[in-house]
């Protein structure tokens, strides 16, 4: 009698101690999950390297600073994974490369950005006549941004993604006959931050993160 109760206590500890550790092991298991992916942020676009004048180039610099910044802080990122942002810029972008990078950072997911471009772009012309009945032209410009991201793994580099879009910035009028000139990016330097993290966000809400 003794005996079946010792065999009886013996199962229920068996089996109390299966619950407790399956029951302990789900939170380890979420946290996995949600720290799964590891992003890499790097910059191989040389600003300086775009053969513009200097406060052009430096416009160029500050924007692709600020785009890794936008990536890092983008709470679409920060919801699925970890990120880091490689200090330096790079020239190899090929696919060994990045894995290596990608490899030495902890991560297993990499953002590269290729290219930058900010500009205005000019619509079209259209002319009306004003209260004199005198004709008039007016020219419309849009402000676009265009980034070129690369995305890797440690398995494969998708294809290049473009993410370019405008939206409508001024209107101007020709002077004196004289074609009217578009505005100055670098003037209008402070409606291009925006633009770049709007860019970000749609990159992220069509691939990211990274489907």
């Amino acid at each position: 009698m003794l005996q079946l109760t010792q065999t009886y206590l013996m199962k229920w500890l068996l089996l109390l101690l299966m619950l407790f550790s399956e029951y302990t092991s789900t939170p380890a298991e979420s946290q996995n999950d949600s720290t799964g992916k590891q992003y890499l942020i790097i910059n191989s676009f040389d600003a300086y390297a775009i053969k513009a004048r200097k406060n052009k180039e430096e416009l160029y610099a500050e924007l692709t600073d600020s785009l890794k910044l936008y990536l890092q802080e983008s709470p679409a990122l920060l919801k699925s994974g970890k990120i880091s942002v490689l200090p330096v810029m790079i020239a190899d972008t090929s696919l060994q490369h990045i894995q290596l990078l990608m490899q030495n950072a902890g991560a297993n997911r990499a953002i590269v950005i290729l290219n930058l471009d900010v500009y205005f772009e000019n619509t079209g012309t259209h002319e009306y006549y004003d209260s004199d009945g005198k004709r008039k032209k007016i020219k419309n410009y849009d402000l676009c941004c265009k980034v070129l991201y690369g995305m890797y793994d440690m398995e494969t580099a998708r294809s290049p993604i473009l993410m370019s879009f405008c939206q409508f910035f001024t209107s101007r009028h020709p002077a004196s006959g004289l074609l009217a000139t578009g505005p100055d990016i670098v003037a209008k330097k402070k409606y291009t931050f925006p633009m770049v993290k709007e860019n970000v966000r749609r990159l992220l809400d069509e691939y990211g993160p990274f489907n």
